[in-house]
């Protein structure tokens, strides 16, 4: 687990760093060394296995990274709950937490709005004409004059807020502030200029915020209050009466009281007072705004509230009412599609991984988890061509994954729907499986899906995007997400280097996944057609059903059973007879994994070496030695002076019945170096003075995935006939 955390520090410290270095308005230079070393920490750590080191970098990210994140989410809530000063006082706690991060502006800004709450609108004015009289950063500048206007609009001094607003900004600042643009289109209203307000709302529909589906309630809150004021009562009675203020982020309050408006803008200032003494009779806290707006109303002369429209604003305000009217009708552009295909993936990789850990059985438990294998497959495992593409061996590949999957997703599942996304997913991960499957395969071969999934995903994309090029996207959006999706595209192909640790890939698979992938995403019409919509749906169910019911028959399956029993016949290995596995290979020398023992010649199981752990069969020939002197420092003496023996842990029973059972002596124990375990050795003499056979296992706990595969391995162990001929150190390949 520490080293799952620490890898996972590290990766959340640099997209940390990099997302800061990105910053258009530069970095705060505090933080970011801060954050830096904390990385530069990591990384030695896991470089030269400092444990100390390791934990000093996670504490420091849990500190300066997730701390603070979690404190601003607490802030959001307390602030958007009303509570100000405990809003201040979890902000000033992650300030904190963040040294150099530049939030010192934003603790200010939290406080004027306590001195709002507590001592009024002036307090807070005072505050931030104070702040402005003491910054010259022109930035600042305009957040102050922004909060000045807010407060202004707040305490209902219209006038005093146009004024600041035209003499301190221009009207394009408050199209891209919507909160903003909403106070000034009231303050216009209220002060009766009402051809500014109608400047400033077609500034806002011609604008960005015009043009992003996501902000169509702030939209047609700016028009709803803009009609209240040129007196549409029946527009925003429409939006009242209807059940429907929440499609323009208003309560029922709020549209009640702006329907007042209208009434008394539409020269019906009784309907309006009975209207408004509606609002002024409650007593709700959390509408003590607008109870006080409508009190001020009614303090008002209504009857003088209606001023005819001037002929050439009564054409606009008839062309927004239509407006809201198709808003109303639900004629406003469809909301974005969700990302449920694209979250059920990655939460399926998240669980799968979750599994592994929980499960802690090595290369095997790779295997029992579902990782492909051609050997079990042509066996009758047929499931494994769906779970073998949620399957990781490693954090490092899920995260990268789990971020391609979610890029790619945005665009497939968002342009092109569910069903499509799941199509490709599920499909394109089964389908590469099955090209990559029929090359030959050694011995039992894990091979991960992971990255044919994901390859099927990229490349649906990329597929979506270069030759349709949609209006959804902005042109420069669209050229950045290509550059990310071919980088993360070429990441999955580094997957096809060999490697002794982790799970294969063959690159047929990912050849097969992308074509797969460009198949179901530019390759089919768009629009679908109704039989084509309904045919993928049909597809994608299937294929979740395929998937739940494949690993529903992988858990079933008795995986070290199976390799117990698949050992071919007796092998002639430097004077003893040894059955072997079909996961026990002699390639040559073997990879130095970190912590471990060297590779010595002899064999490694190849499947627990896909799980980072080193199981060796080493045959020491006869000859003469002392009868104490242990096996594993005459095969290496250099070890000698670097670590020590100590009495060995209790073994599984079943080495212990099969061991006893056997002809000849055996013994069993730890390795240690600087007081931590290094590796558990078992070493059995068939006959006295004969070979002996050690089983390595670095780390100890490698003995127990398959206990009875490996004691069946030592018991069956027996000198070789003379008249058996050993002509070669290496074992034939398993199986033959």
């Amino acid at each position: 687990m520490y080293d799952h955390l620490l890898l996972a520090a590290a990766i959340l410290l640099g997209l940390t760093l990099l997302r800061l270095l990105r910053r258009p308005g530069g970095a705060p230079l505090g933080y970011t060394l801060l954050l830096a070393l904390a990385l530069g920490l990591a990384l030695v750590a896991i470089a030269q296995g400092q444990r100390p080191l390791g934990g000093l970098a996670i504490g420091l990210c849990t500190i300066t990274i997730i701390l603070p994140w979690l404190l601003d989410l607490l802030a959001r809530r307390l602030f958007a709950a009303g509570r100000l000063t405990a809003a201040v006082q979890a902000s000033s706690l992650r300030a904190m937490l963040m040294p150099g991060a530049g939030l010192g502006r934003q603790i200010q800004l939290l406080h004027g709005l306590v001195l709002l709450e507590r001592a009024g609108v002036d307090a807070a004015l005072s505050y931030f004409r104070g702040l402005l009289r003491d910054t010259e950063d022109p930035r600042e500048e305009l957040l102050f004059h922004e909060q000045i206007i807010a407060m202004l609009v707040y305490g209902r001094r219209w006038r005093d807020a146009i004024a600041h607003y035209e003499s301190h900004l221009h009207l394009g600042h408050a199209v891209l502030r919507p909160a903003l643009g909403l106070g000034l289109i009231r303050a216009y209203g209220e002060e009766y200029e009402l051809r500014r307000a109608a400047e400033l709302l077609r500034a806002i529909e011609d604008g960005p915020l015009g043009a992003d589906p996501a902000a169509v309630n702030v939209v047609g809150q700016a028009r709803l209050i803009f009609l209240a004021y040129c007196g549409d009562a029946h527009s925003v009675d429409r939006a009242a009466a209807h059940a429907r203020p929440t499609a323009f982020g208003l309560t029922d309050a709020n549209a009640a009281l702006f329907h007042g408006i209208a009434l008394a803008r539409a020269g019906e200032p009784e309907l309006a007072r009975r209207r408004i003494e509606a609002i002024a009779a409650r007593s709700d806290p959390r509408e003590d705004r607008v109870i006080a707006a409508a009190r001020a109303l009614l303090s008002a002369d209504l009857t003088a509230a209606h001023r005819p429209l001037p002929p050439e604003l009564r054409a606009y305000v008839e062309a927004v009412a239509e407006r809201v009217g198709e808003q109303l009708q639900g004629a406003r552009p469809a909301a974005r599609p969700g990302l449920a295909a694209t979250y059920l993936i990655g939460a399926g990789m998240v669980a799968s991984f979750v599994a592994q850990l929980l499960l802690a059985r090595g290369g095997v438990g790779l295997i029992e988890l579902g990782a492909f294998a051609p050997e079990l497959v042509r066996a009758g495992s047929w499931g494994r061509y769906f779970t073998a593409g949620l399957l990781h061996a490693d954090m490092l590949a899920l995260i990268l994954d789990l971020y391609a999957i979610w890029l790619g997703g945005h665009v497939v599942e968002r342009l092109l729907g569910p069903a499509r996304m799941l199509v490709v997913a599920l499909g394109g991960g089964v389908f590469g499986l099955w090209i990559g499957g029929v090359t030959p395969h050694p011995g039992l071969a894990a091979i991960g899906g992971a990255p044919a999934l994901v390859t099927a995903v990229l490349v649906a994309a990329l597929a979506t995007l270069a030759p349709m090029r949609p209006p959804e996207i902005a042109r420069r959006a669209r050229r950045s997400l290509m550059v990310t999706l071919l980088l993360l595209l070429f990441a999955q192909l580094l997957a096809c280097l060999p490697g002794p640790i982790g799970l294969d890939i063959h690159p047929l698979s990912l050849a097969g996944a992308a074509l797969f992938g460009a198949l179901f995403s530019g390759g089919l019409p768009r629009p679908l057609t109704p039989r084509l919509r309904v045919l993928l749906r049909v597809l994608a169910a299937a294929l979740v059903a395929l998937s739940v019911a494949g690993a529903s028959q992988v858990a079933r399956e008795d995986i070290p059973g199976y390799i117990a029993l698949r050992r071919p016949t007796l092998t002639v290995y430097n004077g003893l007879l040894l059955r072997l596995p079909i996961t026990m290979l002699n390639p040559g020398p073997g990879p130095a994994l970190p912590g471990a023992l060297p590779s010595y010649p002899g064999l490694r199981d190849e499947l627990a070496l896909r799980g980072g752990d080193l199981v060796q069969l080493v045959v020491l020939e006869a000859r003469e030695r002392a009868p104490d002197e242990p096996a594993i420092f005459e095969l290496d003496p250099d070890l000698a002076r670097e670590a020590s023996l100590r009495p060995s842990p209790a073994l599984p029973p079943v080495y212990r019945a099969a061991l006893d059972a056997a002809p000849g002596a055996w013994r069993s124990y730890t390795l240690t170096r600087d007081g931590e375990s290094i590796a558990q050795i078992i070493e059995r003499t068939p006959q006295p003075g004969g070979a002996r056979l050690l089983l390595i296992a670095s780390p100890a706990r490698a003995l127990t995935f398959t206990p009875a595969l490996y004691a069946a391995i030592l018991a069956d162990a027996a000198p070789a006939p003379a008249d058996r001929d050993d002509p070669s150190e290496r074992p034939p390949p398993p199986g033959t």
